[in-house]
């Protein structure tokens, strides 16, 4: 992928970052209120044993028109939000010098949306995880409208409006899925 290639080449390479200085991407593709200690036990159980982290998260530099959620905030994750949400689980519980390893690249908020698909495409996405996400692109304004969000992706306009269609969910989805382990479970 062109994106993962620059940002590994050109990004910069720390294994000191502290995750409490990260905030996710606010269109990060997952849904970040599901993950707690269960959905990332694998991670955490890594993080705080001899095998530690085995992939790099990726991060930018939190941009001028970004909110930030407190002060300490210098970074915002746009791949890895899962391993981010891990060790500041490890940080709070179990060891408060646990740092991370990160590529750091200054991307564009397209750049970096482009590069969230393609890292959690590793994983099928739930259909409503799509529907989120570009819903999220859009409001944000990283695309004008449907039609450049669907050019610029390369995905059939339909698809996107089908997907969007999801958004009704939003203020409700925490009850409609508690009873899923895995979003995938609703494909």
């Amino acid at each position: 992928d062109r994106v993962k290639k620059l940002v590994e080449a050109e990004g910069e390479f720390r294994n000191d970052i502290d995750p409490r200085e990260i905030q996710p991407i606010k269109t990060p593709g997952r849904i970040q209120k599901l993950l707690n200690e269960k959905r990332c036990s694998d991670l955490i159980k890594d993080f705080n044993s001899h095998i530690g982290q085995k992939e790099a998260i990726y991060i930018r530099p939190i941009p001028d028109h970004v909110e930030k959620i407190n002060d300490k905030i210098k970074y915002e994750c746009f791949a890895g939000t899962r391993r981010n949400f891990s060790a500041n689980f490890v940080v709070k519980e179990y060891n408060p010098n646990f740092r991370l390893k990160a590529f750091i690249k200054d991307l564009s908020d397209e750049e970096a949306s482009v590069f969230t698909e393609k890292e959690n495409a590793k994983e099928e996405w739930a259909d409503v995880e799509f529907g989120f996400f570009y819903a999220d692109l859009l409001a944000d304004g990283t695309y004008k409208n449907q039609t450049e969000l669907a050019n610029k992706r390369n995905i059939d306009k339909t698809m996107v409006t089908e997907f969007l269609r999801f958004g009704i969910l939003r203020d409700n989805y925490p009850e409609i899925i508690k009873a899923f382990d895995q979003l995938s479970d609703l494909l």
